[in-house]
């Protein structure tokens, strides 16, 4: 009973987790591609395609990838909650939810945010 034990205990601590909402990124090509590490039914289901071979974990946790989906910062644009910092794009944008795979700073994007300048004209952030 103890050998059984010992030896469960040494499988769960070497099986790697699987990653899922992970960031991942790849060439294809010469662009590079963002995407969520997740199931193919998650991913298929939201609109995207998946690339096996990029995210740690078993043969079922694939890059997701959907166009208009980025991943995103909190709090370093202003302008209310769906105005988010896009890392890949370098700026701040407005962001939709639930529009795609994966966690909640996995976003979709809609259009550059302009906010009003200290001289009341518009400044791109």
């Amino acid at each position: 009973m103890l050998v059984t034990n010992v030896i469960l205990a040494l499988v769960a601590v070497t099986t790697p987790a699987l990653a899922v909402n992970e960031h991942c990124a790849f060439y294809y090509g010469s662009q590079l591609q963002t995407g969520v590490c997740t199931t193919t039914s998650d991913c298929n289901g939201n609109g995207g395609n998946t690339f096996p071979g990029h995210c740690p974990g078993g043969t079922n946790n694939l890059c997701c990838i959907r166009p208009g989906c980025h991943w995103t910062q909190n709090n370093r644009c202003g302008g209310g909650s769906l105005v988010k910092y896009v890392d890949d794009l370098g700026g701040c944008y407005h962001v939709l939810l639930g529009r795609c795979p994966g966690p909640e700073l996995f976003r979709w994007v809609t259009t550059k945010y302009r906010r009003r300048g200290v001289d009341g004209g518009e400044e791109e952030e």
